[in-house]
Parts: C-alpha cells; structure tokens; sequence
C-alpha cells in the first residue's frame, strides 16, 4: 500500500521503533514472511508488527496490522519451568 505505516516495525522494550526497509523483507506472501533482522538490535524482547493494506486481492483504504512478541538472542529461561529444557 501508499501509506506509510505499512511495512514492518519491531518496538523494544522500551518504546523504541525500528521500521525494517523493504530490502529486510526477504519473502513477503500471503502465508509466509520471511525478513532480516537488523544486526544493531539487541538481545531481548521485541514486538513484531505487520501492517498492510492487501486483504484478500484487493487494497484496502485503511491500513491493518497484526503484532507478536519475539525475542532476538533467544528467550529467557523461565526458572520455574516445568517443561522439560532440550538441549
């Protein structure tokens, strides 16, 4: 879409946004996103949020956008865990 919040974001813990370039989107399909992250980023939490105006073979005039946690650097171990650890 045209409008400039479409594309992707990761936010940190603290607030901070970093909007991916178009060439970070290595696949970009209807069922499957594939991107680069930016090797500046830190370990930790992030929130990962798509935003676009495709739906469905059409352009939509209002943008949306789906979002989920993810962790650069792997996640934390949870201490209190009671799944078993793979290694």
């Amino acid at each position: 879409g045209d409008n400039e919040a479409v594309g992707v974001t990761l936010t940190d813990s603290d607030g901070k946004v970093t909007k991916l370039d178009d060439d970070m989107i290595t696949t970009n399909l209807p069922s499957e996103l594939t991107l680069l992250i930016p090797a500046e980023l830190t370990a930790g939490e992030y929130t990962l949020t798509v935003t676009t105006q495709f739906s469905t073979g059409a352009m939509l005039k209002t943008p949306r956008s789906t979002s989920t946690t993810i962790w650069i650097g792997g996640k934390p171990k949870d201490e209190e865990s009671d799944r078993p650890e793979i290694e």
